[in-house]
C-alpha cells in the first residue's frame, strides 16, 4: 500500500463535515460493505451515489459510507505506522476484532470512537 497517497486521499476527505448523525447499525454496515475495497476518495463518491442515489436515505448512508472509510484508512496508516518499528509485530490476522499487533508481545488494538 502506498501511505503517501492514502494520506492524500484522507486529506481529500476532511473536506467533508464528519459527522455521524446516527448510532452503527447492521444495515447500514451491510449496506456499505464495498467501502473495504475502495482505495481512492473519488472512486468512493462514485460508489456511494451508484449505490445510493436513489435512495431516500440517500444522505445518511452517504455520510455512514463516508465515515466508515475515512476510519478504516486511517485506521491502516496508524498500523502501518506502529508495524514500521522493529518492536511491533503485525497480527496475522487482519480480521481479529481484539488484536492489531503485538509491542513486545504485548497484544493491542487500535480503537476509533464514533460519535
Amino acid at each position: 500500500m502506498d501511505y503517501k497517497l492514502l494520506e492524500n486521499e484522507l486529506k481529500i476527505r476532511l473536506q467533508f463535515d464528519y459527522f455521524w448523525g446516527r448510532k452503527q447499525t447492521d444495515d447500514f454496515d451491510s449496506a456499505t460493505n464495498f467501502i473495504y475495497k475502495v482505495a481512492d476518495f473519488e472512486t468512493l463518491l462514485f460508489e456511494i451515489d451508484s449505490k445510493f442515489k436513489s435512495n431516500l436515505k440517500y444522505t445518511e448512508l452517504k455520510t455512514y459510507a463516508l465515515n466508515r472509510w475515512f476510519n478504516f484508512r486511517s485506521s491502516q496508516a496508524v498500523e502501518h505506522i506502529f508495524c514500521s518499528n522493529n518492536k511491533v509485530e503485525n497480527h496475522s490476522n487482519s480480521k481479529d476484532k481484539f488484536i492489531d499487533f503485538y509491542i513486545e508481545s504485548i497484544p493491542y488494538a487500535l480503537s476509533i470512537v464514533e460519535n
